[in-house]
């Protein structure tokens, strides 16, 4: 499992101030376990291994506040990753980022990926062809 998982290539992740970054790590690391046979914590302990430098810090210190740290749940690590590394209130401000994004000097193309990119934060803004 291991080995098959490795050679899927997953990224690894160290701290950024940027939640979009955290966020597509996440992303791409469900992708790839989508991809793998493991358990819950299998799925858990192949992401932890991903974790470098400053975001593995945290892990360590998450793992102290639970008495069977083997037993988390990749539910328990996605929402606890997810409230460490992109905050509500961050991702608060990229919710107004991309409903006053402008095109500017852009190129229509660059403003179309930027778009793509942004409306994550703003799902509510965008579900319909008409909100667009």
């Amino acid at each position: 499992m291991i080995v098959g998982f490795i050679k899927l290539k997953a990224p690894t992740f160290d701290y950024t101030d940027d939640p979009l970054e955290a966020e597509d790590w996440l992303r791409e690391i469900e992708k790839k376990l989508d991809l793998t046979t493991c358990t819950d914590e299998e799925c858990v302990a192949l992401a932890v291994h991903q974790l470098k430098g400053s975001a593995s810090a945290w892990w360590d210190s998450f793992c102290e506040t639970h008495d069977d740290p083997a037993s988390i749940t990749w539910e328990e690590f996605t929402v606890a990753f997810r409230e460490f590394f992109v905050p509500k209130e961050m991702l608060m401000q990229k919710a107004a980022e991309f409903r006053n994004l402008k095109q500017g000097t852009m190129k229509v193309q660059e403003y179309v990926n930027l778009f793509i990119k942004m409306k994550r934060y703003a799902p509510d803004d965008t579900r319909t062809d008409e909100k667009k």
